[in-house]
Parts: structure tokens; C-alpha cells; sequence
């Protein structure tokens, strides 16, 4: 025996893949948003270079001309250094137009590094430039000409390792702490919502159980806790389901009474007819009527099973049909007035109309010709004995239809929706008139089997009327 596949829950399964998708999502989110962070904070940190290096250019000479001494440059550097974002400061160069170095100051935070006597004229040939050091870290050098009287006498250069100028530990953080705080609100809000989505069908799924152990008393949520449109729909169709296979348990109960009787009594009023004769009890001619009857309810029995054979094999197999092309005017007057000839002392009226004479349909006749004795047998059961049947003829587009309407007591309200099921029989039929309740459903597998069909239009009290629909073929 197969083990049963051990499946997650629907809380557990959409909540592990969004939170995947969630992660993969922000992984992405994040990367991105690194390196915008990584561009955006070394296009800041060089242009607050520039700044810095224009204005100590401008300051680098006295008034005299001559360059400002040691003491004095360091203090200017020392100041604008502190507007540096950054833990480590960059290495400032005072040069000559040949590159010779006049002054230097490495910076707080950085390490003592030994002098330098001149730097490469191409540091300074243009106002930004990225460059290897010897240790193949990348650096920008960031210079500003020193000009006296629009001559040009040297040039302030600053260095900065790119490491230090994208040292932004604080936009780190930020971003962390934000797409992590977004992922547990994401976590959160699809954990929950994946729990209410479950709810409902875990209480579906209880209600199949209870139904399969054959306990119809179930407990499904109701339209105020339902907001999902699906969810509803599954809800609503499941108590529709639950409702017909309650209603087809009461009368699988009734059918297997109501056969057992139908069968037992015919059988039961043979043996004690036969068994009467047999012993002589009645003899002569009440001997020969005993058994005519007891021949009529054998003949009676032998239909109740032929229609419970015959029903099962069309069930199961479908129905033959051998059409002919029929006027139907003719055909629906002749079978109805032969029906309509075998009842004994009935007062019923019965009227036939049609809109035309040359309704023609290719048709199974004798099927059809059950159809109708089957929905007239059922009228005259509804209708007093000087009760009317009327049958119309209609074309309607491409079917033809017969109406066959009674003013007799009509279907309650509530057995209306199951008429047409197998063996179902209405609570006063049952009650009057013996039989398996396989009529109106036989008649609707011959309409359906011709491409038609067979409808309940209306009943009252005022009576019914049934509307058989079959296709005009050319």
C-alpha cells in the first residue's frame, strides 16, 4: 500500500514561497540600492573635494604673492579636513608647476607616511583623475591651480583612496535595518492573510470528511466571513452539494423501501392467490378469476423490473435512437387520442392545437410516443377526473416545441427542483400511486438523446406545464 504524500498546509505553502520571493526580492532591491548608494556617495564626496580644494587654492598665497608659511596653510587644512564626512582624510599636496612638492599634510586618522619631494605632472593636468596606487588600491587625485596675477604658479592636489571616499557605513545601516524591517512587515502581513485564506477551506475540507463518514450536519462559514469571491463560490457550491447528496441519501432510503414494497406486495397477493387455487379454497370460476389476477400482477412485476433493467442499461450505455422524418401535428394527435381512448369512463378533455400542420422532425416515434404517454399519465394523476390536458405545438427557431399544460393541483414548491432526479417520487404520489419514480427521468434521457430536452415551465395551483423541445433537422 502507497504511503500518502505528506503535503504542506496552505498557510505553510504560500507563506515559505512569498517569503522566498520576499528575500530574493530585497536581495535584489538591496543590491541595486548599494550601488546607487556607492555612485551617488563618490559623486558627493568628489565634489565637496573640489569645493575644498578651490577654496584652499585661492587661500594657498598671501597678499604679498609668496606662499603662506607651514604653521598657517596646516591650520587652513586642518579646518576644512573636519568637513570631510569621512573617518580618513585625504593627503594634501602644495606643488609647483613642475610638480615639486612645497608642502604636504597626511591628515588626521591617517597613517605617518614618509615625505614626498615631487608628484606626476599628470595628477594635476586635469581637475579630477583616477589613478592605481603602488599597492593597486584606486585613488582620484582632485586639483585646483594656484594663481597669481592669472599666472599660474602651482597647484593644490588632494589624494583619497576610493575605499575611503565610499566609506558610508551610516547609509549601510540605514538600508539594512530598512529592507529588513520591510521584509518582517512583509512576513507578517502574508502569514496572516495566508491563515485567513485557509481558514475557510479547512472548515470545507472538515465538512467532506464529516460528509464521507456519512454525517450531513455540517458547519461552513457563513457569507459575512467570507470576503473572497472564489472562497464563496467553493462555500455556495459545496452546500448545494451537500444538500443534493443529502436529499439522494433520503431517497436512496425511500427507493430501497419503496422498491422492496412494490415488489413484495405483488409477490405477496400471487403467492396467497396461487395458494388459495392450490388448496381449493375457491374453485370454479372464482378459481380462473384468482388467477387472471394473480397472471396481471405477475405482468405488473415483470414492468417494474424490465424498467429497472431498462433505465440502468440507458444510464449506463445511452439511449438508441432511430429517427424518421415525422409531421408531428398527426403523430402528437394520433398517439394522445389512443392514450386518451384506453381510459376507462374518463370525462377528461382533452385538446391538441399546433400553429402549423407541416411541423416536421426527424424523430425516434416510439420514444417520443413514451415521452408523451408518460407526461399525460402523469397529468391525469394531477387532475380530477373531468379535468382538461392541453398540448400545443410551437416553432421556435430551430426547435420544435410541445407544451402540455393540466389544471390539476400542480408540484409543491419545494419537490419541484427534483422531479426530474431518478426514483424520486413527490410525497402525495407516493402515497396513491405505485411506482419506481424512473418516469420524468427516462422521458428526459430520450428528449436529451434526440438534441433536445425536457422542462418543468411552470406549476401552481392553478396547474402544470412541461415543454418538450426537439431540434428541427433539415
Amino acid at each position: 500500500m502507497l504511503k500518502p504524500i505528506k503535503r504542506p498546509s496552505i498557510q505553510m505553502y504560500w507563506t515559505s514561497r512569498y517569503l522566498v520571493t520576499l528575500i530574493i526580492g530585497l536581495f535584489i532591491i538591496g543590491f541595486l540600492a548599494v550601488l546607487w548608494i556607492r555612485q551617488t556617495t563618490l559623486s558627493h564626496n568628489l565634489d565637496l573635494t573640489r569645493i575644498v580644494v578651490n577654496e584652499m587654492a585661492d587661500r594657498a598665497v598671501s597678499d604679498t604673492g609668496d606662499f603662506n608659511d607651514g604653521p598657517r596653510f596646516s591650520s587652513i587644512l586642518e579646518r576644512r579636513g573636519e568637513e570631510f564626512p569621512i573617518e580618513t582624510r585625504p593627503l594634501t599636496y602644495v606643488v609647483n608647476s613642475q610638480g615639486v612638492v612645497l608642502f604636504q599634510q597626511q591628515g588626521p586618522g591617517r597613517r605617518n607616511e614618509p615625505g614626498t619631494e615631487s608628484i606626476p605632472t599628470s595628477l594635476f593636468k586635469t581637475e579630477e583623475v583616477k589613478f592605481e596606487l603602488n599597492n593597486g588600491e584606486a585613488a582620484y587625485a582632485v586639483s585646483a591651480p594656484i594663481e597669481v596675477n592669472s599666472e599660474k604658479i602651482g597647484h593644490i592636489v588632494m589624494i583619497q583612496r576610493e575605499q575611503d571616499l565610499l566609506n558610508t557605513n551610516q547609509e549601510y545601516q540605514l538600508l539594512f535595518i530598512m529592507l529588513s524591517a520591510i521584509g518582517l512587515l512583509g512576513y507578517g502581513v502574508i502569514f496572516y492573510l495566508a491563515k485567513q485564506l485557509a481558514k475557510p477551506i479547512r472548515r470545507v475540507a472538515f465538512a467532506a470528511q464529516q460528509i464521507e463518514q456519512g454525517s450531513y450536519a455540517i458547519s461552513l462559514p457563513t457569507e459575512k466571513e467570507i470576503k473572497e469571491e472564489e472562497i464563496s463560490d467553493l462555500v455556495d457550491a459545496f452546500k448545494t452539494m451537500s444538500s443534493r447528496l443529502e436529499h439522494l441519501e433520503e431517497m436512496r432510503s425511500e427507493l430501497l423501501a419503496g422498491v422492496s414494497h412494490d415488489l413484495k406486495t405483488p409477490v405477496t397477493s400471487i403467492s396467497g392467490l396461487l395458494q388459495a387455487v392450490n388448496e381449493e379454497v375457491v374453485t370454479g370460476a372464482e378459481a380462473k378469476e384468482f388467477i387472471e389476477i394473480s397472471l396481471k400482477e405477475t405482468e405488473r412485476l415483470q414492468q417494474m423490473i424490465e424498467s429497472l433493467l431498462r433505465f440502468n442499461s440507458f444510464a449506463a450505455g445511452g439511449i438508441p435512437i432511430y429517427p424518421t422524418k415525422t409531421n408531428m401535428h398527426p403523430f402528437v394527435l394520433r398517439v394522445l387520442n389512443q392514450w386518451h381512448a384506453t381510459l376507462p369512463d374518463s370525462k377528461l378533455i382533452l385538446n391538441v392545437e399546433n400553429l402549423s400542420s407541416e411541423l416536421e422532425v426527424k424523430i425516434d416515434p416510439l420514444k417520443v410516443e413514451q415521452i408523451l404517454i408518460n407526461l399525460a399519465q402523469n397529468a391525469l394523476h394531477s387532475v380530477q377526473s373531468d379535468g382538461q390536458i392541453r398540448i400545443t405545438l410551437k416553432e421556435n427557431c430551430q426547435n420544435i416545441e410541445i407544451h402540455m399544460k393540466d389544471n390539476g393541483s400542480g408540484i409543491p414548491k419545494e419537490e419541484q427542483p427534483f422531479i426530474f432526479e431518478r426514483f424520486y417520487r413527490g410525497n402525495d404520489k407516493k402515497l396513491r400511486i405505485r411506482g419506481l419514480g424512473l418516469g420524468l427521468s427516462y422521458s428526459r434521457m430520450i428528449a436529451r438523446a434526440h438534441g433536445g430536452d425536457l422542462l418543468l415551465v411552470e406549476s401552481s395551483k392553478e396547474g402544470t406545464t412541461f415543454c418538450l423541445t426537439l431540434p428541427i433537422t433539415t
